[in-house]
């Protein structure tokens, strides 16, 4: 069986080393950091790095987190969590706040930094949990190009 793994360069050296789990979890996530000195790898880096990819089938995942969009979750809904909110993809929709605890509306990012945020007031939230359904559901669509319910 082939392993990949994912590698981060080093920006005063250039050297490359893996991205690695460290022991333990953090708010209910695994832990990541650099590889250094002394770790035990069961591979050498390769070439080929493979990222995680959204898997449009896992309707489940989407269930959980429709259930509880804020929290703790499994293991796999956090991974693909991972992705949807770090993805730094043009059009990206973000949660701004109006009112502290209390409203919440849509914008999008334009994918440069820097630039404002485009606000879109069409709706307001007075839930949390249904603001973050909201975004959820529409990094979906931009991600996979299909519609949640």
């Amino acid at each position: 069986m082939k392993r990949t793994w994912l590698v981060t360069t080093c920006q005063s050296t250039g050297k490359q080393a893996p991205v690695v789990r460290r022991k333990g979890l953090h708010r209910g996530a695994p832990v990541w950091g650099v590889a250094e000195v002394g770790d035990r790898l069961e591979m050498s880096v390769t070439e080929d790095i493979q990222m995680y990819k959204i898997d449009p089938s896992r309707k489940d995942l989407v269930e959980e987190f429709r259930a509880n969009p804020v929290g703790h979750h499994s293991a796999d809904l956090q991974q693909m969590l991972n992705v949807v909110r770090a993805d730094p993809f043009p059009g990206k929709y973000v949660l701004l706040c109006v009112k502290p605890h209390q409203e919440w509306i849509l914008g999008r990012l334009s994918g440069i930094r820097g630039d404002p945020v485009e606000v879109l007031d069409d709706q307001v939230f007075t839930r949390a949990e249904d603001a973050e359904w909201e975004v959820f559901k529409r990094r979906w669509k931009t991600l996979t190009g299909e519609d949640l319910d």
